[in-house]
């Protein structure tokens, strides 16, 4: 990687066409060297960037993802048996399938203003370790079997699901 100097760092941020007065230039120039210095440190330039661009990543994708895989498994037809669901008729069916999918994003629509108090008394690491326990609890109430044919474990689940993706887009970098 080139090494990048205050002065061509300067420039990318602050293009010479935007500052119209010499004078407002030179000032942005002075302030900014004066706070940066002329080196940076080569760790200190990338490893947060690389980091938080990483974490937000995830949380993306954590969203795309719980937000995708239900839509295959409410139709599997060992899904509709273990839950009793293919006895039902077909409007009930649809309606008890709306109200899997709509759980999660009920859950993660109130999961970002119920986690703002947890991610600002606690700060971002706390709060993204936070999501993941919701998030991983609600993983564990989808898996475990409470007895042959209970739907509201499911559903509680994904609303946890929801509320820790909410918690998680709150709290990852932007």
């Amino acid at each position: 990687m080139p090494h990048l100097s205050s002065y061509s760092l300067y420039h990318s941020l602050f293009p010479s066409h935007l500052c119209h007065q010499p004078s407002l230039s030179l000032r942005l120039r002075r302030s900014f060297q004066s706070r940066v210095g002329q080196t940076i440190p080569k760790m200190a330039r990338y490893t947060t960037l690389y980091l938080s661009a990483s974490i937000a990543g995830l949380t993306a994708a954590l969203f795309g993802y719980s937000v995708g895989f239900i839509g295959g498994i409410i139709v599997l037809p060992s899904f509709l048996t273990h839950f009793h669901l293919s006895a039902l008729p077909r409007s009930a069916l649809a309606a008890t399938q709306a109200q899997i999918i709509t759980s999660w994003l009920v859950g993660a629509l109130f999961g970002v203003p119920l986690g703002m108090p947890v991610c600002s008394r606690l700060g971002r690491r706390s709060c993204l370790l936070f999501a993941a326990a919701l998030y991983v609890l609600g993983a564990v109430l989808q898996l475990v079997d409470f007895a042959d044919g209970v739907i509201w474990a499911f559903e509680v689940g994904r609303v946890l699901n929801g509320l820790g993706v909410g918690v998680g887009t709150l709290g990852g970098p932007m």
